[in-house]
């Protein structure tokens, strides 16, 4: 299975985003969440990346169908679509908590660092 966030030297706000995505699929259905996920990666990234916080994955309860929306009609239209049983969930509030979360530990450590340089400077002096 491929990682859950994209390769490079840091983790980015992008990667905490997908990663918490990843975990509220998994909290509605821990056996389908992740299959669901390798179908919609791709889209969710695109969406994400142009800015796009409301986000609904429309994913099967036991099949193979997994869709991501931007609108809630078109959330609804898979829903109702689909051949058999689905959960739809809503990612806005997980996006955004997300990127939160990555903001405050970046300003933290950010904090911490510049303490830590002044600290060092005040030893030099």
């Amino acid at each position: 299975m491929p990682p859950l966030v994209r390769p490079g030297p840091q983790f980015t706000t992008h990667d905490a985003i997908e990663t918490a995505i990843v975990a509220a699929l998994a909290n509605v259905n821990h056996k389908r969440g992740p299959d669901a996920w390798l179908a919609v990666r791709n889209d969710v990234r695109q969406y994400v990346l142009s800015g796009v916080d409301e986000l609904w994955i429309v994913m099967s309860a036991q099949g193979n169908f997994a869709r991501v929306a931007c609108v809630t009609s078109e959330a609804t239209h898979f829903a109702s679509t689909a051949s058999c049983p689905v959960y739809v969930v809503a990612l806005g509030a997980v996006i955004s908590a997300a990127r939160e979360r990555f903001d405050q530990e970046i300003a933290r450590l950010a904090s911490k660092s510049h303490a830590k340089s002044a600290q060092v400077k005040s030893i030099q002096a």
